[in-house]
């Protein structure tokens, strides 16, 4: 779990603007189009994504991908006030996770700035951790257990200052630079205070990291020695040893813990020696190197990158196996070497590496210039790395990245508001599928009742097939159907049965596709109840498949993952029609109303190959429309009728879940159901042409304000029996 100077940087870097969500589908909202939000580390229980949003401190849930921003400590109307450096544990029983970190205020440029820690959540939002021995003096956060229950960090018992120890690329250090005044300090879910000590001649210490159950806390320490001199070491305390001190690798002077495993039984940090410098007679220098300490092995050195001669651990796995960092060099005269730091991700088999180094044995290689100076954090398994980057001689080309090399695809992200959008695209043309599937089922043959196919005279039967292609967004989106019933007569009733498939293709960023295939059966009753008032109802129930093909940028070019789906759609419609009831003319009109029920259900499924595949959480959608409709019915000829007509469609009700879409439990998108528009008008015109006796040939054209760029061709072919 990171420590909160992990995410420092990633927040000072994530200064994007916020844009409004984008509407991504009919009905459907997208949460965010171009997200606002720089990743900077994983919570403790991998549901979250902390990051930074417009510069103010956020996170993220991996299920939906909305940021969400946490907000200030202080009440409105006080100084500037502005949160920063936070971490999180679990879930509260909202779902959201439990925060903890510093609030940083009321800065005077006489005094200093006030800092304050803090633990949120939104059902109890903000609530600060004072200092209950001097409500004058700071505290300070930097870490939570799994649950969120158990926050660690510090108090001050003097006054003093807090700083952060920057490295050479001016990126903080996890380690808190130890200065006087501070007592490591764990809050309980009470919020009640422990204060866990100090080292034998010491009178200073902060805790940095613990472990998932909170039973194990690392950190920095002040040490006495037996020469009167004192030393900060990195320590490990628990409830039954009291605080430990790890002590330096052989011949250093100070270390200092950053991290720590889950199960508490591996520690990392750095350890530190301070020289004098070749060139140089009076004025030191120091050199860091990475371990790793576990209670078997003890400390142990992790080495140094190849040509350099510095190294900082400052995250490591869940597990213990894996830990990230960076490294960089100095000069004879002590002085960083310029544009010298690498991220490492070190592993017992493999030993110290650069991220690239690492990425090439997978296959993944780095655009010309691309530098990853920053690793800050690793997720549970190894896998998946977060850090910072930059383009070589350009300083404000400051880039947050995401690594992975795994079974389920290996690759490096750099643009990762473009990879979210493509999530965001593929989310929206999967939820405008649910949404028209439904709707579908009363186009074609079915946009007009039952009584308009076949003949009229009891006691016989009819049968129809029919076909009908539409197109929309310039032609990127077309949709097919073909339709074949029969029906029969009953007295004043007509029922009818009918099959129908349903394709549609749409083509969209990148080259992105989705695929639609669905097979519907339909029944249909009709009755007169004199020469003009008829009513139909219909009934639908279909099945559908999917293959959605995403391409999206890397950082040396596209790749692409695919995903087949799956999901039903139920419609019912009830109709009253009053036919050839007023006259315009010539023309015969027909009013008629209807209320239509429809729902949609997409199951989850998962996308597979290229490097960064997501999985969808599917969804589910119902509506209830209530449409007016104006029928005519023009003769053209002893053979031909044009029938035009015009509709007005009004949603009364909605619902349904969200549709949920993530990759590496790090970017994700919600599309979420929304009140869309209540009213739309839809227009359509068919010319019908007998053929022989009891032959009928129908073309017809159809268009929605709704879908205003999408245009339906139609042919249906009748006959009776």
């Amino acid at each position: 779990m990171p420590s909160i100077a992990r995410t420092a940087l990633p927040l000072a870097l994530s200064a994007l603007s916020a844009t409004s969500p984008c509407l991504a589908a009919d009905g459907w909202r997208a949460y965010p189009a171009q997200p606002p939000f720089g990743p900077g580390a994983f919570s403790r229980d991998g549901r979250f994504v902390l990051g930074g949003s417009a510069g103010v401190a956020a996170y993220s849930p991996i299920a939906t991908g909305e940021i969400v921003r946490i907000g200030s400590v202080l009440a409105p109307g006080t100084q500037t006030p502005w949160t920063t450096f936070f971490t999180a544990g679990g879930s509260d029983s909202s779902g959201a996770p439990m925060l903890a970190g510093i609030a940083v205020h009321d800065c005077d440029p006489r005094f200093g700035c006030t800092r304050t820690a803090f633990r949120w959540s939104p059902s109890a939002g903000f609530v600060t951790l004072g200092n209950p021995f001097n409500p004058l003096l700071d505290t300070i956060a930097t870490d939570t257990s799994a649950d969120g229950a158990i926050i660690v960090g510090a108090l001050q018992h003097g006054r003093s200052h807090f700083s952060l120890n920057p490295s050479p690329e001016g990126v903080p250090h996890p380690g808190l630079l130890l200065v006087p005044g501070w007592e490591a300090t764990v809050w309980d879910r009470t919020n009640a205070l422990q204060r866990l000590g100090f080292l034998p001649g010491g009178a200073t210490s902060v805790a940095n990291a613990t472990s998932a159950d909170g039973g194990v806390v690392v950190g920095t320490a002040e040490l006495g020695y037996a020469n009167g001199q004192t030393g900060a070491v990195a320590f490990r305390w628990t409830a039954t040893t009291g605080m430990v001190s790890l002590g330096t690798l052989s011949g250093d002077h100070l270390s200092y813990g950053t991290d720590v495993s889950d199960d508490g039984d591996v520690v990392v940090g750095a350890s530190r020696l301070t020289f004098l410098p070749a060139r140089t007679c009076c004025i030191p220098a120091t050199r860091d190197v990475a371990f790793r300490w576990t209670p078997a092995t003890g400390m142990q050195s992790l080495g140094y990158l190849p040509g350099l001669n510095n190294s900082l651990a400052t995250a490591v796995s869940g597990d213990g196996r894996v830990i990230v960092g960076h490294g960089f060099g100095i000069d004879d005269a002590g002085n960083p070497v310029a544009d010298s730091q690498r991220a490492f991700r070190w592993t017992g088999a493999n030993g110290m590496q650069t991220v690239s180094q690492w990425l090439a044995s997978a296959g993944v290689s780095l655009p010309a210039g691309l530098v990853l100076y920053s690793a800050n954090d690793v997720d549970r398994t190894g896998e998946t790395l977060i850090g910072s980057g930059r383009y070589d001689g350009q300083p404000s080309s400051e880039l947050t990245w995401i690594a992975r090399v795994g079974e389920r695809g290996s690759g490096l992200l750099i643009d990762l508001p473009a990879y979210q959008r493509t999530l965001g695209e593929t989310s929206g043309r999967l939820a405008g599928a649910l949404e028209s599937l439904p709707a579908s089922a009363f186009d074609g043959a079915r946009r007009r009742t039952l009584f308009d196919r076949g003949a009229d005279d009891a006691g016989r039967g009819c049968a129809w097939a029919g076909a009908e292609v539409d197109f929309a967004d310039e032609r990127r989106q077309r949709r097919q159907r073909f339709e074949a019933g029969a029906c029969r007569d009953i007295g004043r009733w007509r029922v009818g049965l009918g099959l129908g498939t349903i394709s549609d293709r749409a083509r969209f960023g990148m080259g992105s596709t989705l695929t639609t295939s669905a097979r519907q059966l339909s029944a249909e009753v009709a009755i007169r109840f004199g020469p003009r008032l008829e009513a139909d109802v219909q009934a639908t129930r279909g099945e559908f498949d999917l293959k959605a093909t995403r391409r999206y940028a890397t950082a040396t070019g596209s790749d692409a993952s695919s995903g087949t789906g799956r999901g039903h759609y139920e419609s019912w419609r009830a109709r009253l029609s009053a036919r050839g009831r007023w006259r315009a003319g010539d023309m015969a009109l027909t009013p008629y109303v209807s209320v239509t029920r429809m729902r949609g259900v997409l199951e989850p499924f998962a996308e597979a190959h290229g490097s960064f595949p997501a999985t969808y959480g599917g969804a589910r959608r119902t509506s209830t429309e209530a449409t007016l409709g104006l029928m005519g019915a023009l003769d053209a000829g002893s053979a031909t009728t044009i029938t035009p007509s015009l509709e007005w469609n009004h949603r009364l009700a909605d619902a349904g879940s969200s549709l949920r879409a993530d990759t590496l439990g790090l970017l994700g998108t919600t599309i979420t159901p929304v009140e869309s528009a209540n009213g739309w008008a839809r227009v359509s015109i068919d010319v019908d042409h007998r053929i022989g006796a009891r032959s009928n040939l129908r073309l017809s054209l159809a268009a929605s304000s709704r879908d205003a760029d999408r245009i339906g061709l139609g042919a249906l072919y009748s006959m009776r029996f």
